[in-house]
């Protein structure tokens, strides 16, 4: 440990006096870290303003195969039938907790904007609405009066569009409207316009609902409101919990940017293991007679390697960190909107989490090991017995860091790497001893095809396991060349030439 910490501290003050190709290290992680985490703080963001919109004791009910309410449509005789359905808690007064509602797509400009406006969602809504909706608040102004074009308008369009504020009036569809309200209910609904549905519907020429919203009566209250109303011939309809409404809304979007997230990070991720990879055989060759010197007064062969990933995974660190900041900093809580599955806006902000953060620090170390292990290892041991080393453990990173930017369950996460690691180890055995063995007959031995092509079906067999096709091909070729090789002191070596 002392010779390690020793060599490690003499690492880490020669790092200024390579600031180039450290500070290479540092950005690029720096980079990748902030384009990660930024990228999935957006599918948090707006996963969470959609989630929160949504309740499990609420049930909202649509026309049959409807994927989302712009496309579901229900007269009023069957909105009556609906919102008399089992399960659907009642109140004091004996009266469904239930609310017929009318989405219609209206436009407003984003403010700077002069000319192309954005799809807004104006929802028509009943009085029981709103207590079925216990998060949303009005705060500021009033609530609109029934029989007259008067809006509430939710925060996210107050901040983002024009002519949204208390007092203005609002031109939409031929028709005059007057805000009279700011509601904030820390969802999706921020992000809609809120009027009477008689009124809504007597103004654009609507003459039914787009959904229902019932509060449910009890844990089996949703299974009972299913059966009884698929049970009427009258209706054709989806039931489906609030929440349950709300995920599917969310899980294509989030998707979406998980993947690009993932690409955008593999893509950067390997030229910043290239990166690592090329300063950290620069450092260990412009130290080689430093090394030397060490091992030759007495330092061990694992503290040298030790000391040089240590200064890897510090500079990976750094580099991260400083994303990480960078990420927070410029995008935490920034508002932006983006189309729902009703073709709308949806105002939300990008949310930076404890978890984003660690997984982005994660990804920074884990990058890091990768890039360093093969140098580190290379520079105390031969190549073939480096090799033989950092089989496990860089295969063992490398679908870590997978795991980490795909967002695996840490249970599902530690079954693969310790799988992997298992397989490896067997087949680094394996390779290390039985195909070194028969590279080196194959070598010196005779010469038939017969006896060729039983070595090389041997020899190339532990490689099916972990490197397929690349090393069954190099050593196929290497046992059938003519040319004389040392394959018994480096065989990998010896197989990357023959490639």
């Amino acid at each position: 440990m002392s010779q390690t910490l020793a060599i490690t501290g003499i690492n880490l003050k020669s790092v200024p006096e390579r600031w180039g190709p450290s500070l290479v290290i540092v950005i690029g992680l720096a980079g990748v870290v902030a384009v990660f985490t930024a990228l999935l703080a957006m599918a948090e963001g707006f996963s969470s303003a959609l989630q929160a919109s949504g309740r499990s004791d609420a049930a909202i009910i649509m026309r049959g195969g409807s994927s989302a309410e712009l496309n579901s449509a229900f007269d009023r005789d069957s909105a009556l039938l609906i919102k008399d359905g089992p399960g659907i808690r009642r109140g004091a007064d004996g009266k469904p907790e239930a609310a017929a509602e009318l989405i219609v797509i209206t436009e407003l400009l984003k403010k700077g904007e002069t000319q192309t406006g954005s799809n807004m969602t104006l929802r028509g809504v009943e009085p029981a609405s709103f207590t079925l909706r216990p998060k949303l608040k009005i705060v500021e102004g009033r609530t609109f009066q029934s029989g007259l074009r008067e809006l509430v308008v939710g925060r996210g369009v107050q901040r983002q569009f024009e002519g949204a504020d208390v007092g203005k009036v609002l031109r939409m569809r031929g028709s005059e409207w007057t805000v009279v309200g700011v509601f904030e209910a820390g969802d999706a609904t921020d992000s809609e316009l809120w009027a009477d549905a008689e009124v809504a519907q007597s103004t654009f020429g609507r003459r039914g609902y787009s959904s229902v919203l019932a509060a449910l009566d009890g844990s089996d209250a949703i299974d009972k409101l299913k059966a009884g109303l698929s049970a009427d011939p009258r209706l054709n309809v989806d039931v489906q919990t609030q929440q349950a409404y709300f995920s599917g809304q969310t899980k294509q979007f989030r998707t979406m940017i998980s993947i690009l997230a993932g690409v955008v990070t593999i893509i950067m991720g390997l030229g910043a293991i290239f990166a690592a990879l090329n300063t950290m055989y620069a450092a260990v060759s412009a130290r080689a007679r430093e090394i030397a010197t060490l091992r030759a007064i007495g330092f061990g062969a694992m503290p040298v390697t030790v000391s040089v990933l240590i200064e890897a995974i510090v500079l990976a660190l750094i580099g991260g960190a400083i994303g990480a900041l960078i990420a927070y900093v410029l995008f935490n809580n920034v508002s932006l909107s983006t189309l729902s599955a009703n073709f709308t806006q949806v105002v939300f902000s990008f949310r930076i989490t404890p978890t984003l953060l660690l997984r982005g620090l994660a990804i920074a170390l884990l990058i890091g090991f990768v890039g360093a292990l093969v140098p580190a290892f290379q520079s105390a041991y031969s190549y073939r017995k480096t090799w033989a080393i950092v089989a496990v453990p860089l295969v063992a990173a490398l679908v870590a860091l997978i795991g980490v930017v795909t967002g695996m369950s840490t249970a599902g996460l530690l079954r693969m790497v310790l799988t992997v690691v298992v397989v490896t180890a067997i087949h680094s055995a394996i390779w290390y001893f039985a195909a070194g063995a028969l590279l080196k007959f194959a070598e010196r031995g005779p010469r038939s095809t017969f006896v060729r092509l039983v070595l090389s079906v041997l020899a190339v067999f532990p490689g099916i396991v972990l490197f397929g096709p690349v090393l069954m091909v190099a050593t196929f070729r290497l046992i059938w060349s003519g040319e004389p090789r040392n394959l018994s002191r480096d065989p990998l070596l010896e197989m990357s030439k023959a490639l």
